[in-house]
This record gives structure tokens, sequence and C-alpha cells, in this order.
């Protein structure tokens, strides 16, 4: 079992309006977004499952690089082929020498369940909060639309 990462102990404890509890800060990632990224990292009632989920958290933020790099080739593998669902007409084109997204956040919901949101991005969708690609069991599974949800 990988060791956990120091950098959950650095984090706030908070919880949510509907009493979901989540460890939220900024760790560390020297190469990637400036040298750190946001975090939240539910919670759980059960401590087992608190301690598979820490251990998935560790794995995952010491190869979040190629995360990123999975959730971007699944949004340009989404915009080849069906780009309406990202908000583009036939008048949009990529353009040249952007990042697809940016600003990454990293929200973990359990073991083999969370996301990463972009607070950034190309496609019209991304305006104004970003787009949320979500990982389950590994694997890129969605994206969210953000681009209806109210501010509260």
């Amino acid at each position: 079992m990988p060791s956990i990462d120091p950098s959950l102990s650095s984090l706030t404890l908070n919880t949510s309006e509907d009493g979901l509890r989540y460890l939220q800060g900024y760790v560390d990632t020297p190469d990637i977004n400036g040298g750190q990224v946001y975090v939240s990292v539910q919670v759980l009632a059960d401590s087992r499952d608190n301690e598979a989920a820490t251990a998935a958290f560790t794995r995952i933020m010491q190869d979040l690089g190629t995360w990123i790099g999975k959730a971007t080739a699944y949004l340009e593998d989404l915009y080849r082929s069906d780009p309406d669902v990202l908000g583009c007409d036939a008048s949009f084109q990529l353009p040249a020498g952007v990042p697809l997204v940016g600003g990454p956040e990293v929200i973990f919901h359990g073991e083999e369940d969370w996301s990463i949101l972009f607070e950034q991005g190309v496609f019209p969708i991304c305006e104004p909060y970003g787009i949320m690609v979500n990982f389950q069991d590994g694997e890129v599974a969605d994206f969210t639309d953000l681009s209806g949800v109210e501010d509260d």
C-alpha cells in the first residue's frame, strides 16, 4: 500500500450544506498549474473507505499530469466526434497553440470516483464555470457541463 500523502494534513476540513465533509486546500504540484492544485477529498463515514480513498488520492496526485492528459485527450476526441455537446457550431475552430483546458482542480468522491474540474477551456460550454471530466475505475467516464450551473 502506498504511503499516505503528507499534503492531506495541510488541508482544511469543511462541511457542505448537505452535510458531506471534505478535506480541501492546495497541494503542491511542482510541474502542474504553477506549482499548486486545489483538491477536495470527501471524508467518508467508514474508515476503511477513507483509507482506500486516501491511497487513491496519493496514487492519482503522483501521476496527475497523466490524468490531465487523459482528460484533455477525451475532450479533444469528443470535440472531433460530437462538437455540439461542447457547444461548438460549424464556425468553431480549435485555437492553435493554446491548451484546450486549464486551471485544474481535483475532486475525490471515493476510491475510484473522482473528477478534474478545469476552470478554463476553449470550448463554449466552459463559460463561465469551466468543465468537469469525471473518472471512474481508472478511466474517463464522462464530463459535466457546468455552463448552466447557477453560482450560489
